[in-house]
């Protein structure tokens, strides 16, 4: 995934960028993940995931 940063921190719209991923192997058999991101979406669009990825949707 792509994140491309503009100016100070800033993200272009349309785009978005993982800030965090957790991962949590304490129970056998079991791997739990967790991720924040960060989305700029253009006006009309949300935040949600494409492909297991997070990404601007309609």
């Amino acid at each position: 995934m792509k994140s491309v940063m503009f100016k100070t921190g800033q993200l272009l719209a349309g785009t978005c960028e993982i800030v965090t991923l957790d991962r949590d192997s304490s129970q056998p058999r079991r791997t739990i993940a967790r991720q924040t991101a960060r989305c700029a979406c253009k006006k009309g669009k949300i935040a949600g995931t494409t492909r297991a990825r997070p990404a601007c949707v309609d």
